[in-house]
């Protein structure tokens, strides 16, 4: 279909290839499919050959390259767009890179965790009436955002686990760097803004 990654997956299915420790588990999924209520007919079946083989044509004409760290279409949603063209109805949230699971839902739980800790912060120097020093201890402010950031890796690990290492590295690359623009908005925004340590 697009890229080596798929043979090897549908190998680790079936058995014939072994899962090492040093490789990553595609965790293949096999779902059945039903058309208009029925198995696979001759009917479907001829459907689904005559659009992979104008899917090939045009991929030959104008070829679409293997979306970078999982940010767009590939292969897990080429197979469930062909049988639903071809009138098949099958699950649609199949395993594999979610761009907002894999993404957002880890970004979302950073951004998240650092707004609340710059509100609780911001609350607490209103209390103490201090200004221009944190509102918490220093200590207890950077540890907080280390936990943050664990759990970001944490959540967006479990997330990606499925993928081949070479794609790990790259959305891992791709994170640290929305993480790290997103630290300095958010954080060193905050600092700024309202002047602590007389920044």
């Amino acid at each position: 279909m697009f890229e080596g990654a798929d043979t090897l997956a549908a190998q680790e299915h079936f058995g014939e290839a072994k899962k090492t420790w040093y490789k990553s588990d595609f965790d293949t999924e096999m779902q059945l499919v039903k058309f208009k209520g029925a198995e696979l007919s001759l009917e479907h079946e001829s459907k689904l050959i005559s659009l992979v083989d104008a899917y090939l044509i045009n991929q030959s004409l104008d070829p679409i390259s293997y979306p970078t760290a999982g940010a767009g279409y590939n292969s897990n949603s080429w197979a469930p767009s062909l049988i639903q063209h071809a009138g098949g109805k099958v699950k649609e949230n199949m395993k594999g890179l979610d761009i907002k699971k894999g993404y957002g839902q880890s970004l979302l739980i950073f951004v998240l965790g650092l707004l609340s800790l710059v509100v609780a912060d911001y609350s607490m120097r209103q209390f103490t009436g201090s200004p221009n020093n944190l509102g918490m201890p220093e200590v207890v402010w950077f540890a907080l955002q280390v936990i943050i950031s664990v759990v970001l890796i944490f959540v967006f690990i479990k997330n990606i686990q499925t993928l081949p290492i070479s794609k790990k590295i790259i959305s891992s690359l791709l994170l640290l760097l929305i993480g790290a623009v997103m630290y300095i908005c958010i954080i060193y925004g905050y600092v700024f803004s309202t002047q602590i340590d007389g920044f």
